[in-house]
């Protein structure tokens, strides 16, 4: 009997195997069609953004990054176009399990402008180095700005001042300790 498997969107596709992109990702058939095509698809909606549909936004999300890339390698490549202190936070979620990140990362800006100079400069290009080939693919991230970023980050993890891989957090191109910059900028936890 063939295995039918559901998608988010509620197509049906017996006997496909299946994996999941990263979090964000709609779960593709894993074939060598498959991947290229879902990557193909979420690059066109990305090039697609318009002005209104970015608006505000400070706040970027980096899919298909380099698996062993850093939260400092990140800085250093948004360096090659802008200075420290037009970004103050970072995030390249790490897997703990392995050596790896999960594929994606976070980046706000300080100013909507850079944003957009960012994600019109960076979107659909290849990182430095990368083995796989991927093109980078840049979004209007889901929380917006350093204060919803720092508390979706505190809300969801133990905060672990040594932590390699934690979420970097600037002030004017300096970086600040990451338990500082939450007590700064989240609102206290409901008791």
């Amino acid at each position: 009997k063939p295995s039918v498997a559901v998608l988010a969107q509620g197509i049906f596709l017996p006997q496909a195997k299946f994996v999941a992109l990263h979090p964000f990702d709609l779960v593709f058939p894993k074939s060598s069609m498959a991947m290229p095509a879902a990557a193909a698809l979420t690059a066109q909606r990305a090039n697609k953004i318009s002005a209104e549909e970015f608006g505000n936004t400070t706040t970027l999300m980096f899919r298909y990054i380099p698996r062993k890339f850093t939260g400092g390698d990140l800085v250093a490549e948004l360096e090659r176009h802008v200075s420290k202190e037009a970004l103050d936070y970072i995030y390249v979620p790490w897997d703990r399990n392995s050596t790896n990140n999960m594929g994606y990362a976070f980046a706000n800006f300080v100013e909507t402008q850079t944003a957009r100079m960012i994600h019109a400069l960076m979107n659909e290009t290849l990182w430095p180095n990368s083995r796989r080939g991927r093109h980078t693919i840049i979004v209007p991230a889901r929380m917006q700005g350093l204060a919803e970023s720092l508390q979706r980050y505190s809300e969801g993890n133990i905060i672990e001042p040594d932590f390699a891989h934690c979420p970097q957090v600037f002030h004017k191109g300096r970086q600040i300790p990451l338990q500082i910059a939450i007590q700064a900028f989240c609102r206290p936890a409901a008791e």
